[in-house]
């Protein structure tokens, strides 16, 4: 349940989702 960038329109919505895919890498 990560999120992702296809979903994502947004810099802050995208900037979170690198730090997440980060967390779980």
């Amino acid at each position: 349940m990560s999120p992702s960038p296809g979903s994502c329109e947004s810099t802050l919505c995208v900037s979170i989702w690198t730090l997440w895919r980060a967390f779980f890498l």
